[in-house]
């Protein structure tokens, strides 16, 4: 078994970053972190969380080498949009199909045709809200 053992200072920290920061994923690792600290097993722990086991010692690690940086999501983190590396071309042939009346599932089948990627129709909504393109393929979904 292995805890997190906190002296109370750090334990008051934790608790009002949970309080009071706007990050989700950094308030549950902070979150674990305590309840390791009340002696929870990581198995309860990656339960609570929905996350694996190996992830709550990875929590545990970069906070125990690195303190609250290292359980911070750094920007940058995660899947990049493929949609952000659009070009002109592809950005125009969206409109098109929207000013068409495409609905968005059919732009992302289009798109996904035309220049051989993957992308769904949330992905294409997001994107024309993202870049302020009107059409009726929001209100037709």
């Amino acid at each position: 078994m292995r805890y997190q053992i906190l002296p109370p200072e750090e334990e008051q920290t934790l608790r009002e970053a949970i309080k009071n920061h706007e990050n989700p994923f950094f308030r549950n690792r902070c979150q674990s972190i305590l309840m390791s600290n009340q002696k929870i097993k990581v198995q309860a722990i990656a339960k609570t969380f929905n996350v694996r086991t190996r992830t709550i010692y990875t929590w545990f690690d970069d906070y125990e080498s690195q303190g609250f940086l290292g359980i911070m999501t750094i920007r940058g983190q995660g899947r990049k949009t493929v949609l952000n590396s659009c070009d002109l071309s592809q950005t125009n042939k969206i409109t098109e199909w929207i000013d068409k009346g495409e609905s968005l599932k059919d732009v992302a089948n289009l798109f996904n045709k035309e220049f051989d990627k993957s992308v769904s129709k949330s992905m294409i909504k997001n994107f024309i809200k993202k870049k302020g393109i009107h059409g009726n393929a929001l209100e037709n979904g």
